[in-house]
């Protein structure tokens, strides 16, 4: 069987399913954070509802590139360390939220899961993930100077 590398539908099809799957993982998202204030006690609603975002955001980028043409960039060289560490972190949140019920396992795979997906979408930005690591940096040392302002040293 020979497999295209050309992207599968239209144009304005795969803009639609783009921004159809990528509402959905908003709104997942959103729905999650209700459950935010009440991690401890609704862990695992939280978690399930994240997740699924997580998945629909993943998801449209596959539908505005192509399923195949995503798969395989996911699968490059360049991007194995992230697919390694977004999947992993995935299927540990859900087998933590699910199997085993340790809260605390599971909020912690939740926080992987996170720094995975920001990752991700500020790899994609241009001077996103060299950005990222200044504001970071900016942003600890804002903090930090804030701490020492505030907390008697």
């Amino acid at each position: 069987a020979v497999v295209s590398t050309q992207s599968t539908g239209t144009k304005k099809q795969r803009l639609t399913g783009f921004l159809a799957c990528l509402f959905g993982g908003s709104l997942f998202f959103s729905l999650s954070l209700i459950y935010l204030p009440f991690i401890l006690l609704k862990a695992r609603k939280f978690v399930l509802l994240f997740s699924l975002g997580s998945i629909f955001t993943m998801a449209s980028f596959s539908l505005l590139w192509g399923p195949w043409n995503h798969i395989t960039h996911l699968f490059s060289r360049a991007r194995l360390p992230f697919t390694t560490a977004y999947l992993s972190s995935l299927c540990c949140t859900v087998y933590t939220a699910m199997a085993l019920k340790s809260t605390l396992l599971t909020v912690l795979c939740a926080g992987l899961q996170l720094v995975a997906l920001v990752w991700y979408v500020f790899s994609y930005l241009p001077g996103g993930v060299t950005g990222l690591k200044f504001l970071t940096k900016l942003m600890g040392g804002a903090l930090l100077r804030k701490a020492e302002n505030i907390l008697p040293m």
